[in-house]
């Protein structure tokens, strides 16, 4: 392992975070596999992301939801006849000229 490891550890000894100069920094884990690795969740007021997002598991949003872009592709939505048989179903109109969905 390149640079240098810097640990820092919780009031019982447990260690909570790693820094690695000139490689992987990681927080919660002394393993860490990418630029920034956090094990657990992550609270902030804004995220932005110039690249790719990508998400696995859940995407929970309870605030708006914006999905813009020239090239916007939503994928893998799962087929209305998989749905329970409890759904209540809404109608979703997109405006073709601004992206924008509305409620039927």
């Amino acid at each position: 392992m390149s640079g240098t490891a810097q640990y820092v550890k919780d009031s019982e000894g447990n260690t909570t975070i790693l820094a690695l100069s000139k490689t992987n920094v990681g927080i919660g884990t002394t393993t860490p596999s990418v630029a920034l690795e956090v094990a657990g969740m992550i609270k902030c007021q804004t995220l932005n992301v110039n690249g790719t997002l990508t998400v696995v598991g859940a995407l929970n949003v309870t605030g708006t939801l914006a999905i813009s872009g020239a090239q916007t592709t939503i994928t893998n939505i799962t087929d209305v006849r998989s749905a329970p048989t409890t759904a209540v179903f809404q109608t979703l109109l997109v405006d073709k000229n601004t992206g924008k969905l509305y409620a039927a």
